[in-house]
Order: C-alpha cells, then sequence, then structure tokens
C-alpha cells in the first residue's frame, strides 16, 4: 500500500521540518495526504481547485479529495495498458484552458508496449473523463520494454512538451535517445 505526501514549497523549508540535521539547514517536512494507491506514478492539480488527480502506472487516474480517494475512476486505461517496469501510465497534463474546454492528456504504453499519447474531455460529470472523446496525438514505437519515458506537461509557451526515453538498452545501442517536442498543439488541437 501506497501513499501521498506533500512536502512544503522551497520557500517554506526555510522556516523548520523534520529533514536532515545540518547547523543552520532545516529539511522539508513531509505530511501523508492519501493511501491505498497501486503504484502512483505521476500527480496533477488544477488552479483554485481541492482536487489531486493520481495516476497509477496501471492506468487507472484516481482523484483525492480532502484526503479521500474517490471510489470512480477518473479515467479507466487499465484494460488497454501494458504496465510493469518501466512501463504503464506515465504522464498526465491539464490543457492551459482546461476551465473552458475540458482537455486532458495523457501517457502511456499501449498493449503492444508502445507509446501513447491521447486526449480526452471531460463528461458533464467534472470527476469522470469521457472515455468516448478520445483524441489520439501521437503513437511512438518503442523498441524495448524499458527507457520509454513518457512525461508530458505544458510549458509558458502554452505548447505540449512529450518527453520519450531511448526505447531501451544499454548505451542506447539503436541511437534513438530524444526528447520529443511537440508542435503547438493549442492551435492545432
Amino acid at each position: 500500500q501506497v501513499a501521498l505526501a506533500a512536502i512544503p514549497p522551497a520557500g517554506a523549508l526555510a522556516c523548520g521540518g523534520d529533514g536532515p540535521s545540518r547547523p543552520g539547514v532545516s529539511g522539508p517536512a513531509v505530511e501523508e495526504v492519501a493511501s491505498g494507491f497501486n503504484a502512483p506514478i505521476v500527480l496533477a492539480s488544477l488552479p483554485d481547485d481541492d482536487r489531486l488527480f493520481v495516476g497509477e502506472q496501471g492506468g487507472a487516474v484516481r482523484i483525492v479529495r480532502d484526503g479521500v480517494i474517490d471510489p470512480v475512476l477518473f479515467l479507466d486505461l487499465r484494460a488497454r495498458t501494458a504496465a510493469g517496469n518501466e512501463r504503464g501510465l506515465l504522464g498526465l497534463a491539464f490543457h492551459p484552458d482546461y476551465a473552458e474546454n475540458g482537455w486532458v492528456y495523457v501517457s502511456f504504453t499501449d498493449l503492444d508496449g508502445d507509446s501513447r499519447i491521447e486526449r480526452y474531455t471531460v463528461s458533464d460529470d467534472p470527476d469522470v473523463v469521457d472515455p468516448s472523446s478520445m483524441v489520439l496525438i501521437l503513437a511512438q514505437d518503442q523498441p524495448a520494454a524499458n527507457h520509454n519515458g513518457g512525461q508530458i506537461l505544458f510549458g509558458l509557451d502554452g505548447m505540449l512538451y512529450v518527453f520519450f526515453g531511448d526505447g531501451g538498452g544499454t548505451g542506447d545501442p539503436q541511437r534513438v535517445a530524444s526528447a520529443f517536442v511537440s508542435t503547438n498543439l493549442l492551435s492545432v488541437l
């Protein structure tokens, strides 16, 4: 069983905490926010929203509100996700205009072990994504089960950034190591 912990912002660390003891230096204070997750791998939130969105490696995205995990999944990709080792649900990002368009992006490895970036739209229930709203943004073959990478995030420039690993193999024998930066998805999608 895994717990979600919160660490205060960097500025708060100077005020004290239970970290390593070095003269004049305080470490972060850790507070458990919720527990009961299965391999949590990504955490996201929205501005002015009390919900935390926790993505589990197996493909479930759960909502935590006031320390309680909602029993209904926000998004369920478990039947479409190859999870384990360095595969699974690997990224979650909300569109900068989420309040207006309800778009959420996920990065995961599919049942063939290949990387997928997909966009979904929230349903009429703000705590559940409409599974039929899926739009494929990017599909990337992966040559091995490791070094897939998969973090996604929106930059301050409004562009979606997607990061992949070298697809496996010590020393990048296939010479495929890269970080992929998308085209301006905001204007296209």
